[in-house]
């Protein structure tokens, strides 16, 4: 089964950023960056989710086609791994990347290439589920 391990890198006010390995044993297969939300008690809708581990289920529906779903989180549900470039697109989702930057010059980082990193990461998995292991900033 794939692993996908989030190193959480750098939060602020607003956002958490991140970067996102995908292994198969020990062969990396993918990196890409993330965007979620700051830490807010695991607020619904304002706050990333809390560090653990987390079971990742392919999901779609008319808002969100072909997209991921972290499943038992605690007091929270649909967090899903989705494509959006700002902070404003989260809602307390993942959102993936290629590089973090300022988009729109807003003083808020955001993610480039959203669209294009979701389907590297659905081509990287088969679309299939995943394990999802997230960890806090060290520093």
């Amino acid at each position: 089964m794939i692993e996908a391990t989030l190193k959480r890198e750098f939060r602020d006010h607003a956002v958490t950023t991140g970067e996102l390995t995908f292994k198969e044993g020990e062969e990396e297969l993918y990196v890409c960056c993330t965007l979620e939300p700051t830490w807010a008690d695991n607020k619904r809708n304002i706050s990333c989710i809390p560090a653990g581990e987390y079971n990742v289920i392919k999901y779609s529906s008319e808002k969100y086609p072909g997209v991921y779903e972290v499943q038992d989180v605690p007091g929270r549900s649909k967090i899903l791994i989705h494509a959006g470039n700002f902070y404003t697109n989260t809602r307390g989702c993942i959102l993936v990347g290629q590089d973090i930057i300022d988009i729109n010059k807003d003083g808020v980082m955001d993610v480039t290439s959203s669209k294009a990193t979701l389907r590297m990461i659905k081509d990287v998995t088969g679309y299939e589920n995943f394990r999802l292991i997230i960890l806090e900033p060290t520093s």
